[in-house]
């Protein structure tokens, strides 16, 4: 089986065995975010800044596929 791409996923079974929620997938992003001042005596680097962020979520396959 061929890897997963970057933002994905392949299942290979349905989620009939998991009532309810199903499978649960979670999306995390992460953005680093850095400043500078370029005027006055604070002049130069003025931070870095990273922010996370995730949510999860369950997600029900109901159908799957195999191609050849």
């Amino acid at each position: 089986m061929a890897n997963s791409p970057n933002c994905g996923h392949r299942y290979i079974r349905t989620s009939s065995s998991r009532p309810g929620e199903g499978f649960l997938l979670t999306a995390t992003s992460t953005w680093t975010i850095t400043w500078e001042v370029s005027a006055g005596a604070a002049a130069g680097d003025a931070g870095e800044w990273t922010e996370i962020r995730a949510s999860t979520v369950g997600v029900r396959v109901g159908k799957v596929q195999v191609l050849n």
